[in-house]
Order: C-alpha cells, then sequence, then structure tokens
C-alpha cells in the first residue's frame, strides 16, 4: 500500500493533485497527520502553527459562503 501510495505520489507530483491524494488516504486511515507533516513541511522547514491547523480535518475544505 505504502509503495502505490509513493508511486502516486511521483507520478502527480507537478501536476497539483498531490494535496488530495494526502487527503484521501488520510481520511481511509483516519490520522490526519498523514496529510498534516508533509503539508506542513513543504518548504523544506516545518511550520507548526500549519501542522495544528491541518490536524483538524474540518480546515481541509473551504468554508460556504
Amino acid at each position: 500500500s505504502i509503495m502505490i501510495i509513493d508511486e502516486m505520489a511521483l507520478e502527480g507530483a507537478f501536476e497539483g493533485y498531490r494535496f488530495y491524494d494526502l487527503m484521501r488516504v488520510a481520511l481511509r486511515r483516519g490520522d490526519p497527520a498523514y496529510l498534516a507533516e508533509p503539508i506542513s513541511r513543504r518548504n523544506g522547514v516545518a511550520d507548526e502553527t500549519l501542522k495544528a491547523l491541518l490536524m483538524n480535518t474540518n480546515n481541509w475544505y473551504l468554508p460556504l459562503p
């Protein structure tokens, strides 16, 4: 399963779908850290504020107007 996820990451690396792949797997596993950790390190430095926000799955979606 990890190999498939890693392969999908390589295939879609520059297509802009990585967030949604991470979100889908994190929801399936019931582990928001699966999405929060890589997104919060996207600039090479851990952003703890962003990670804390992403640990709440309600922050993964845009609010309805």
